[in-house]
């Protein structure tokens, strides 16, 4: 016991090293004061940046909205195709009658001409000429 009572300083110098060796290196490890608020600020910095270019990218798809939606007003809606096919049923129908009475149009001025044909030939032939 008088052993280690005679190099208890020398124990303690070295404990009292090693506790030192301790808290150098952890103070090192550690982050500190002024590298938390430049990284803080750096990271400040990146936000307001990726903010600035996210509000750039919403505006432009704001943009491009507005103008989709202008262009979909112009779009007729089903009720308006509905509507134009029932008229073009109608036209269908109206151009069959149509086509129907140019036939009977036709008959009457192939007559018509094949009367004219016949005067002529007979004025040709007779020598009378109005």
């Amino acid at each position: 016991m008088e052993e280690a009572l005679k190099y208890w300083p020398l124990g303690v110098s070295v404990i009292a090293f090693f506790w030192g060796w301790a808290m150098w290196s952890a103070r090192h490890s550690f982050a500190s004061k002024t590298s938390v608020e430049a990284l803080a600020a750096t990271f400040a910095k990146s936000q307001t940046d990726a903010n600035a270019a996210m509000e750039t990218r919403v505006s432009a798809i704001e943009k491009l909205l507005i103008k989709h939606d202008e262009r979909l007003k112009t779009v007729p809606s089903a009720d308006d195709l509905n509507d134009m096919s029932l008229k073009i049923a109608d036209l269908h129908g109206d151009h069959k009658t149509l086509r129907a009475e140019m036939g009977g149009v036709k008959s009457a001025v192939d007559t018509i001409g094949s009367s004219v044909t016949r005067i002529e030939n007979y004025l040709l032939k007779t020598g009378n000429r109005a």
